[in-house]
């Protein structure tokens, strides 16, 4: 069996990927009840998502990875979850709740799902804190052929995967919108706050980098914006 998935995994790798993760969110899913009852509230208190290798201390830091065995991993307070479905905490049960470049990996409609959740399980006065791809930039470089933008770019390594003859403008927008098919949807200063005003949230505006919060890293600081929203 395991030389005929091998010979198909080679004929057929997305589709097995796929799969792997379609089971992997499934198994993770029938764990998730048992996963939040093992998470002390003063433990889940400010929620991390989309957390990637960003793990913090202090944080419920949540990301989807499945094909991690446990779902609930108390060394590092991770919880594998699918986020494409949302993130059912206890509602009102949260402080914050933080995320950087994870929205564009939702569809609008499974930013909808995860925005409501977001408000449902905040507190009265919590706060959202989201901080994302500034594609307005990208785009009017492009449309304006800022080549000292692009040389901006090209120096921080963010086009390293491309032949240096093919590092220019529409492919570093290819790169920037698509993320090698990991981008579901774009969002802006504007489509974000509505939708956040849609579900519940107050106070909406858009921010400047914090240090105390944000992720440092200074590729995502240069390229991102900053949205602020409290829990009515």
């Amino acid at each position: 069996i395991m030389q005929k998935l091998g010979e198909a995994s080679q004929a057929m790798p997305d589709t097995l990927n796929a799969l792997v993760i379609e089971f992997g969110a499934k198994r993770h899913a029938d764990n998730f009840a048992h996963a939040i009852a093992q998470i002390q509230p003063d433990r889940r208190r400010q929620i991390h998502l989309g957390s990637g290798n960003d793990v913090r201390d202090g944080w419920l830091n949540v990301d989807f990875q499945p094909w991690l065995a446990e779902t609930y991993h108390p060394d590092r307070n991770l919880l594998i979850a699918d986020l494409r479905r949302g993130l059912k905490l206890p509602p009102n049960s949260a402080e914050v709740v933080y995320s950087s470049h994870f929205f564009e990996h939702l569809s609008f409609a499974e930013a909808q799902v995860m925005v409501t959740d977001c408000c449902q399980f905040l507190k009265p006065g919590g706060r959202f804190r989201a901080m994302l791809p500034n594609f307005s930039e990208l785009f009017d470089a492009t449309t304006n052929n800022k080549t000292e933008t692009l040389k901006e770019v090209i120096d921080t390594g963010f086009l390293d995967f491309l032949p240096a003859q093919h590092r220019v403008m529409g492919n570093w927008m290819a790169r920037g919108i698509f993320e090698f098919g990991q981008h579901k949807h774009i969002w802006d200063t504007e489509n974000l706050p509505l939708l956040l005003r849609d579900s519940g949230f107050t106070d909406i505006m858009v921010s400047e980098f914090d240090p105390d919060i944000d992720n440092s890293r200074p590729i995502r600081v240069r390229w991102s914006f900053f949205i602020d929203a409290i829990k009515a």
